[in-house]
């Protein structure tokens, strides 16, 4: 495995601790690009695959993430920072908030069918502006290896899911 191989899987380790724990290993990786630059609006979209070991007792797993990136040369797109901490906080507080609702309402199905699992982040400011620089990034699931696509985003899709929440926008 070259040098920047084995930076990228111990990045990935750091990260997926927030969700497996420190004794969490990446045994191997790889990745790259999953969308064309520009294609998500001021973000690098990334497919990681990797092999997984949450202690040295436990079977090796093979997951597949996506990597939310920030683009430094779109740096006038926004405050990073803040579009960064928001998406994180929709991931942690808001979705497990609905499935609660769903689950007290009676719902069958559940929100978190549909969302994409959340595995951690990282925010690391930039000393010049205070902004979220080039190496924070969101790691979720990709959800495209379930069969999941993306659709024309010019011409959107409305589907009605007779749910507690109504209209979907896909």
């Amino acid at each position: 495995m070259s040098t920047e191989a084995k930076k990228n899987c111990k990045d990935l380790e750091v990260i997926l601790r927030q969700s497996f724990g420190d004794d969490v290993v990446v045994l191997s990786c790889s990745s790259d690009s999953l969308l064309s630059v520009g294609e998500n609006f001021g973000s690098d979209i990334v497919r990681i695959s990797a092999k997984v070991q949450r202690d040295e007792n436990s079977p090796v797993e093979k997951h597949d993430f996506v990597a939310k990136k920030v683009l430094a040369e779109v740096s006038d797109f926004g405050n990073w920072t803040v579009v960064v901490e928001r998406e994180v906080f929709m991931y942690t507080d808001i979705l497990p908030l609905y499935a609660r609702m769903e689950v007290e309402s009676g719902e069958k199905e559940s929100i978190a069918e549909n969302v994409a699992k959340f595995y951690g982040y990282r925010i690391l400011l930039d000393p010049r502006t205070k902004m979220a620089g080039r190496d924070s990034l969101i790691l979720l699931e990709n959800i495209k290896v379930k069969g999941y696509y993306i659709c024309d985003k010019k011409a959107g899709k409305f589907v009605f899911r007779p749910t507690l929440f109504g209209w979907t926008i896909l």
